[in-house]
């Protein structure tokens, strides 16, 4: 009798859909139709919701001018799992002013000691506009909210007042209590002291004003904070005395004094003297930036964005060449000191402008090569040309050898480089010059040419 058990493999009909709520014959598959019928239309439990939170901003710097602190940053355009765009919403900038390193902070906790200066806000990416079709008419221009753009370079300014040093100091929400001293002596290591130098200086913590900047999502999840950028608070040597730039046709020099409070490096040892050192760290000399004046005008009246120095590198000379130059237009620089103060370059007060109209007083090069060949009746002379951007022409000048050739035979500059001398008298010998000049007001001649001598024919 045959077997009424059916292989799994031959129980569900050939071509016939199969699902695994599909019945099946035998005692196997059966077993197997049990243990899926639980899962038959059965819901699981709920997935919990996709928490979106925003990378950590980039590209977070500070740097101090004088009495201005000018932020940059870059809004994130990814969020923490690497999905786009980021859920950014606003961008918040917070400050702390202390003496003692800024605290490790936790993702989505601010402290009470930080204070809120900035919340930059960031708008939303537009999508990108469908493709035109042929005869309709362009989709209308979504509307752009206000705010940053994703990936762009936030900036921002903050001007903490001298006094806001001496506050903290006074009150410095990071300082730790310090711990009463009731018996010196058992406080005093004897080893210790006799280890210190004779004059001891003890080390200074300077107050410096911290920031750091985070991401927001539009729900009001930050994300991870930034790096802590922290400036010194204290005084940098004061502002440069600027000459008037000197200049020439293609270049300005500009030249300064340092100020009577600048740093200067320690000068060499005489000789014969005794090596010494020091006490305490050795101040670095200033060093300066150069601007123009009309860029430190503008962050003057509180622009956000920090303006660029003319020169790469800080300068250790105390000048700085520009070139460029046109005549006629008022040109004005001011220079800044910049100062190491507890390990960080903080630029001082700005400089009275220096400023100065260059006025084209550079005659043209004088004409070269000059010949004279004699024709009939007529004396012809060639030159080669001067090669400068305001040549206005040429001035040709007669005499009789050996005599200096002084008579204009040209009243107004010509543009040729050849001229034929048709005044001439058979048998008379002629020297001849010829003049470059430009076209300044007033005008600029170079000098002669060589000299070049003909006799007159018939």
């Amino acid at each position: 009798m045959p077997s009424q058990i059916q292989p799994l493999a031959t129980a569900h009909p050939a071509g016939a859909p199969f699902s695994r709520c599909t019945p099946v014959k035998g005692w196997a598959a059966f077993a197997v139709a049990v243990m899926l019928a639980s899962a038959c239309g059965k819901k699981g439990p709920p997935l919990a919701p996709l928490q979106r939170v925003p990378a950590k901003v980039g590209a977070f710097a500070a740097h101090r001018a004088d009495q201005a602190v000018f932020l940059t940053l870059t809004v994130p355009t990814a969020n923490i799992g690497g999905d786009q765009p980021a859920d950014v919403a606003v961008v918040e900038l917070y400050a702390l002013t202390s003496a003692a390193a800024p605290p490790d902070l936790a993702t989505g906790r601010v402290p009470a000691a930080l204070t809120l200066v900035s919340s930059l806000p960031v708008r939303r990416p537009l999508p990108p506009p469908p493709p035109v079709k042929e005869g309709l008419p362009p989709m209308p221009a979504l509307p752009v909210e206000p705010g940053l753009d994703q990936g762009a370079t936030a900036a921002f300014r903050e001007a903490p007042t001298p006094a806001l040093a001496q506050v903290a100091a006074a009150s410095d929400p990071l300082a730790a209590p310090a711990a009463a001293v009731e018996d010196l002596d058992a406080a005093v290591d004897p080893a210790a002291a006799l280890s210190l130098p004779l004059v001891y200086v003890p080390a200074t913590s300077a107050v410096r004003r911290h920031y750091v900047a985070v991401a927001v999502s539009r729900q009001g999840r930050r994300g991870p904070w930034s790096d802590w950028q922290s400036v010194p608070l204290g005084a940098t040597s004061g502002a440069p005395n600027v000459s008037a730039p000197a200049f020439t046709d293609t270049s300005l020099t500009i030249t300064w004094a340092p100020a009577p409070d600048a740093r200067v490096a320690p000068a060499p040892p005489a000789e014969g003297a005794l090596d010494s050192r020091p006490f305490g760290p050795a101040l670095a000399a200033t060093r300066y930036n150069v601007y123009a004046a009309e860029a430190v005008a503008t962050a003057a009246t509180g622009a956000a964005t920090r303006p660029a120095p003319l020169n790469e590198a800080p300068l250790t000379a105390l000048t700085f060449g520009v070139t460029g130059v046109t005549f006629g237009a008022e040109r004005c620089f001011v220079v800044r000191g910049i100062d190491a103060l507890d390990g960080v370059n903080v630029e001082g007060p700005a400089s009275a402008p220096g400023c100065v109209t260059p006025r084209d007083t550079f005659p043209p090069v004088a004409p070269a090569a000059l010949e004279a060949v004699a024709g009939s009746a007529l004396i012809s002379l060639i030159w080669e040309a001067v090669e400068e951007p305001d040549l206005a022409g040429y001035l040709v000048y007669r005499g009789t050898a050996p005599g200096e050739p002084t008579e204009a035979l040209t009243p107004a500059p010509i543009g040729a480089t050849s001229f034929e001398d048709r005044s001439v008298t058979p048998g008379v010998r002629y020297v001849y010059v010829v003049v470059a000049v430009d076209s300044a007001v007033p005008v600029n001649r170079s000098v002669p040419s060589n000299r070049a001598e003909e006799t007159a024919r018939q």
